[in-house]
C-alpha cells in the first residue's frame, strides 16, 4: 500500500482497555500503522463555529464575536477487535474575532492579531461501546475581555457530550438549546464505503456573578456544525 497520503509520522493513540469499553488517548509517536492491518481508514473532523459573548460591567460593556474552523486529519485501523487512532495534522483553517470596549470616556476595537489567545482543537480519544464509536473532544477556549477588564470569564468553546460527562466545569449539556453534540458512528457502516456524517448544535450560557457590590453580566453563545468523514481502505498482507 503506498502512503502517499500520510508521509510524516503520526501522535499515536495509546490504548487503554476499559471494563467495557476502549479508550484511545494520546501518548507517543510512532509511524504509520503496521504491516500486519488488513484494513485502514482515512478520518477527517471538520468543525466550524460561530459565537457571541458580552461581558457587562455597568458602566463598561465589552461585547465580542468570533468564528473560526478547524480540520483534523489522520487515519484509523483495526486491533484485535478495537481501533487505533493516528493524527496527522490539526490546522485552523479560519480565524475571526472582534471585541469592542465601551469604556466610560472611550471607545476601543480589538481586530483578530489584536487577540493574544486563539481556540485549540483536541480529538481526545474514541470510545468503544458495544458496536458504536463515540467520539471525545474539545476546542479549548480563553478568557474574555481580551482588552483590560476587571473581570475576567472563561469562553467556553464546543465540547462533545463524551467530554462534557468527564471534564467540564459546567454542566455544557443543560445549555444546549438545538441539536446534540453526541458525536457517535456506528460500526458496521465505516466498512463497506466511504461516510460521512453531520451534527449541529446551539448553546447559550449566562452568568450573573455579584462582585464587590457591583453586578457584572456574562453572556456567551455559539453554533456549532460538526462534519466527520471515514474512508475505508484494504492492503494485501504478503504471506510467506
Amino acid at each position: 500500500m503506498k502512503l502517499k497520503k500520510f508521509p510524516s509520522l503520526f501522535l499515536f493513540f495509546h490504548l487503554i482497555t476499559l471494563p467495557s469499553s476502549t479508550w484511545i488517548s494520546s501518548s507517543e509517536i510512532r509511524p504509520f500503522p503496521g504491516e500486519d492491518s488488513t484494513i485502514w481508514w482515512e478520518v477527517r473532523l471538520l468543525l466550524i463555529t460561530k459565537g457571541t459573548y458580552t461581558v457587562n460591567e455597568g458602566q463598561s460593556s465589552f461585547p465580542g464575536s468570533y468564528s473560526f474552523a478547524f480540520l483534523w486529519t489522520g487515519c484509523m485501523e483495526r486491533d484485535n477487535g478495537d481501533f487505533l487512532l493516528y493524527r496527522e495534522n490539526v490546522s485552523l483553517l479560519e480565524w475571526k474575532a472582534q471585541e469592542t470596549a465601551f469604556l466610560p470616556d472611550n471607545t476601543l476595537v480589538l481586530s483578530p492579531n489584536e487577540f493574544p489567545e486563539k481556540p485549540s482543537f483536541n480529538l481526545n480519544y474514541i470510545l468503544k461501546k458495544e458496536k458504536t464509536l463515540i467520539i471525545d473532544f474539545n476546542v479549548e477556549g480563553f478568557h474574555v475581555p481580551q482588552y483590560k477588564s476587571e473581570h475576567k470569564f472563561y469562553l467556553h468553546l464546543p465540547i462533545s457530550k463524551e467530554h462534557s460527562l468527564q471534564f467540564s466545569n459546567i454542566d455544557y449539556e443543560s445549555f444546549i438549546s438545538f441539536g446534540s453534540n453526541h458525536i457517535s458512528l456506528k460500526e458496521k457502516e465505516i466498512y463497506s464505503k466511504s461516510i460521512k456524517k453531520k451534527f449541529s448544535w446551539k448553546w447559550r450560557y449566562q452568568n450573573w456573578p455579584i462582585a464587590q457590590k457591583k453586578h457584572v453580566y456574562f453572556t456567551n453563545k455559539h453554533e456549532v456544525e460538526v462534519e466527520i468523514y471515514l474512508t475505508p481502505h484494504s492492503k494485501k498482507v504478503s504471506r510467506n
